[in-house]
């Protein structure tokens, strides 16, 4: 229809042809932003790819921010918005150098280890530091700057005398708290993770799951209140904590944790869901990770139900991107199985959407 409609408004030939890529991409922007791996640079660049220009980029990034902020006031957030600007940077830093070949990743990894060791020379051992460096996910390594890395091998060095170590940072001005868990690596560690924050009416917004080659973790987590809000009180957070050791340790049952939580009243109010569960799996999105796209009712514990239901599997979880609409989620997980690969067998793909689906829709 833009064709006609562009000639009987009078628009340019590159203005209608403009207007026919904005309609034709106007959902993809938003899809990318919130639901696939921002960190993964052969995607960025397949997606800037897609832009053709910066222009088109830009025009296309106003359009979502409008199209979304016109759906409610509840729907747009701090953290949607954060997501957007990550997605035009690193899409526009494409553009903007006239290229779309990577930089050779081995370079930037090498440059990378020289900066963290000297940041850190002071604190601990140069051969320590680069082993940690060396151990840690590449993908790491090239999507953090040089001081959060340094923060974070502090925390991995730190493990040598504490089983377990968390660190929490508030971002007011983003909507979001930053919790990291770093510990040794188990089965089912991630789903014990969403277990207690589910238990403890924490929302968690999206998590980057980091296995270095020694077997050490560390699990990145974007978490607010299901309001929307910071979660600040002193005791909430010493709670967590507690239940974290707890749970990691395996002194207490998180299903049980899980179970105690009370369903809120606003949910238990609200009418079976008008649209059934469904489950999709890509293969061709990531290079690394089988990406299993999950959209739902939302449900108290839902995220701890999924993530468990995918290690019962034997499926480890790298990337976890979580969006919630009113009462309808949109869950993303990238997955590899035990050996490290992408999932290709189609009985145990079909496997993976049956079992889901049906945990889904049992769980009450």
């Amino acid at each position: 229809m833009i064709p006609t409609i562009a000639r009987r408004m009078g628009l340019s030939k590159e203005g209608s042809e403009r207007l026919e890529f904005l309609v034709r991409q106007h959902l993809l922007f938003a899809h990318i932003s919130q639901r696939r791996d921002l960190n993964d640079e052969k995607m960025i660049a397949q997606f800037a790819r897609q832009m053709e220009t910066s222009e088109n980029l830009k025009m296309l990034y106003l359009l979502t921010v409008a199209d979304v902020r016109a759906v409610g006031s509840d729907v747009w957030t701090t953290w949607k918005a954060s997501l957007f600007q990550e997605l035009f940077e690193k899409a526009f830093s494409i553009l903007d150098r006239g290229g779309f070949e990577l930089e050779a990743s081995s370079e930037r990894v090498t440059s990378m280890i020289k900066k963290v060791t000297e940041v850190l020379d002071d604190e601990f051992p140069a051969a320590e530091i680069r082993s940690e460096l060396k151990a840690m996910p590449v993908r790491l390594l090239l999507s953090n700057p040089a001081p959060l890395i340094a923060e974070q091998v502090r925390l991995l060095l730190g493990l040598e005398q504490s089983s377990i170590l968390l660190r929490l940072i508030h971002q007011p001005d983003s909507g979001y708290s930053e919790y990291t868990i770093c510990a040794h690596d188990m089965p089912g560690l991630f789903s014990r993770i969403t277990g207690v924050m589910a238990a403890n009416g924490v929302n968690i917004l999206g998590a980057q799951i980091n296995t270095s080659k020694n077997g050490k973790v560390l699990d990145i987590l974007q978490v607010n209140s299901p309001q929307g809000n910071v979660v600040t009180d002193t005791s909430r957070w010493e709670k967590i904590e507690q239940d974290m050791r707890q749970a990691i340790h395996g002194e207490v049952q998180v299903s049980n944790l899980v179970a105690r939580r009370k369903r809120p009243t606003l949910l238990t109010s609200r009418p079976a869901p008008r649209f059934a569960t469904k489950v999709d799996i890509d293969n061709e999105v990531s290079e690394e990770y089988t990406v299993i796209d999950i959209l739902t009712h939302d449900k108290v514990g839902l995220l701890y139900l999924i993530t468990s239901t995918l290690a019962e599997m034997g499926l480890y979880i790298g990337v976890s991107k979580i969006s919630t609409k009113v009462d309808q989620v949109a869950d993303v997980f990238y997955v590899r199985d035990i050996f490290g690969h992408k999932i290709t067998a189609p009985e145990k793909l079909n496997e993976i959407c049956s079992k889901l689906m049906t945990a889904i829709d049992e769980w009450v």
